[in-house]
């Protein structure tokens, strides 16, 4: 059986001959991380002129 190069734990031999190195969870974690930072970068290609910053931080540096 394989070990999961994250946690450590042990993992059905199919998935590390489909080429994962890492557990189903361990997996499902990282994918989810990818998928909000792909969702991210599109929404913010989607409205460049968007702030997403706190908004009272860009009132308090207004000059009028």
């Amino acid at each position: 059986m394989p070990e999961c190069i994250e946690c450590g734990e042990l993992y059905h031999p199919k998935r590390r001959e489909l080429g994962y190195l890492t557990c189903l969870e361990c997996g499902g974690r990282s994918a989810n991380r990818s998928i909000r930072a792909r969702t991210a970068a599109t929404l913010q290609a989607m409205a460049p002129n968007h702030h997403t910053g706190d908004v009272r931080e860009m009132l308090d540096k207004r000059t009028d």
